[in-house]
């Protein structure tokens, strides 16, 4: 879909949208996760964040994790909210989403993620509890998780 939006196939991207907001709207995660997409290549943010929003809801771990991104970014919302797209990571990542547990990682390490005490006992069968205590050490008492 996002192809054919790039390549200027409008008649057939708007067919395909429609089909697709239609699934969307009857609960279809995946259809919801590709509305945000295209909404994404659009520069909607905020409407993308709605489906994003929807999907993560609805349980597709990519929803998840593409809401997160959101967050982080601060695209389609007031600004950035760390500490929610550590949540969302966390969920998406407990449901088996690698790039999630990524992204949760680098949250904890620019210190982005909530404290580091906090997170050890909620996170560490995502992230490496080694790289958690080490983050603790280091940076004993601070909010760098």
């Amino acid at each position: 879909m996002t192809e054919l939006l790039t390549r200027g196939c409008q008649p057939l991207a708007e067919e395909g949208q429609s089909l697709l907001e239609k699934a969307a709207k009857q609960g279809h995660a995946y259809a919801m996760n590709a509305m945000r997409g295209i909404h994404i290549v659009r520069k909607e943010y905020e409407q993308a964040v709605k489906w994003g929003i929807k999907g993560a809801e609805a349980g597709l771990p990519k929803a998840m994790f593409n809401y997160g991104v959101s967050l982080e970014k601060g695209q389609g919302v007031a600004a950035p909210d760390y500490l929610m797209a550590a949540e969302r990571y966390c969920r998406a990542a407990e449901s088996g989403h690698a790039g999630a547990a990524i992204n949760l990682s680098n949250l904890y390490t620019f210190g982005r993620g909530g404290s580091v005490r906090q997170c050890l006992p909620r996170h560490s069968h995502i992230v490496d509890p080694g790289f958690l205590r080490y983050m603790a050490s280091r940076d004993a008492g601070s909010n760098i998780c």
